[in-house]
């Protein structure tokens, strides 16, 4: 074998080789997307976990659609499903870090997990007037669909204590998120 023939054929085998990596990397990172809102899924949670360990912290904060089993009821799961990829779309718009993650937790409930990187600007009341006026976003949005134009609200639930675990700080937005939904809908509830 000739130094060129060994040349083109270890480059092949490193085209390959690359194709073959990157195709992984690609079907790695399909395993946690939620293929119908295109946000990520409630496997990533392990991703989150290990950016905590490594030094990083989380506001957490819980989103749920108001009585969207009526949208179901009243249209259909199609037309749901528009709902979905329209909030999870709002939601995604929101989060203006590339640190910052999305993440559909279960049916049309999401949670958002907010990297705070410096505490000085993003505070508690900095991050209630955000998801605030995210609620106020969703609330005066019209989701245009073939049978009907459909207005939605949302209940959100904030923790941001940094010196809670993060299981603890989900659990806590969690109850914060029923506070809300409990208290009349359509509010923003921290601790």
């Amino acid at each position: 074998m000739t130094i060129d023939t060994l040349i083109l054929i270890s480059t092949a085998i490193s085209a390959t080789s690359c194709c073959i990596w990157n195709n992984f990397i690609k079907n790695e990172d399909s395993a946690f997307i939620d293929s119908l809102t295109k946000v990520y899924n409630r496997h990533f949670f392990q991703k989150i976990e290990e950016k905590e360990m490594s030094g990083n912290f989380y506001y957490v904060v819980f989103a749920d659609i108001d009585f969207f089993k009526s949208v179901n009821d009243t249209y259909n799961h199609d037309i749901g499903d528009i709902v979905l990829k329209e909030f999870s779309r709002i939601l995604k718009q929101t989060v203006k870090s590339s640190s910052d993650y999305v993440v559909r937790w279960g049916g049309e409930e999401f949670v958002l997990f907010l990297k705070v990187s410096n505490t000085d600007i993003f505070t508690e009341k900095v991050l209630f007037n955000r998801i605030d006026n995210l609620r106020n976003i969703i609330e005066k949005t019209i989701i245009n669909t073939e049978m009907a134009d459909i207005k939605i609200t949302a209940s959100f639930g904030l923790s941001v204590d940094p010196k809670k675990s993060l299981d603890e700080r989900i659990k806590e937005a969690d109850r914060n998120l029923y506070k809300a939904k409990n208290g009349g809908r359509n509010k923003v509830i921290k601790s």
